[in-house]
């Protein structure tokens, strides 16, 4: 993933098509863990349909808004820290060590970019 600031508002973000799968992964194992709606907002802070709207958004290569990159830092955040993941690698495609290095670098994106 590379990730390039455009202004202090948004980020341009290119992602590999296996960074996309992830994603995809991460947010479809998180919906399924937190299977009611009214939980998932909690943790995760939008709503099934939102969250689902900004996801489908994301391509190889876009430009993100904060609320976007809070959304992508909070879902990485429930699949390493927040629910339990069984046979993580094989679940979401990558090792959590991995997408703990993603979630580090979303958290330091958010707090760059201004709401």
């Amino acid at each position: 993933m590379e990730i390039t600031i455009v202004d202090d508002s948004q980020a341009n973000l290119e992602f590999s098509d296996l960074e996309l799968v992830v994603i995809h992964n991460l947010f479809t194992t998180v919906k399924n863990d937190l299977n009611h709606e009214p939980e998932f907002q909690t943790r995760v802070g939008f709503s099934y349909l939102e969250a689902t709207q900004l996801l489908t958004s994301l391509s190889n290569n876009c430009i993100v808004d904060r609320e976007q990159v809070i959304l992508l830092n909070n879902i990485l955040n429930e699949a390493c820290n927040g629910i339990n993941i069984r046979n993580f690698d094989t679940t979401i495609g990558i090792p959590k060590v991995e997408v703990k290095s993603y979630l580090r670098v979303f958290s330091k994106l958010m707090d760059r970019l201004r709401a």
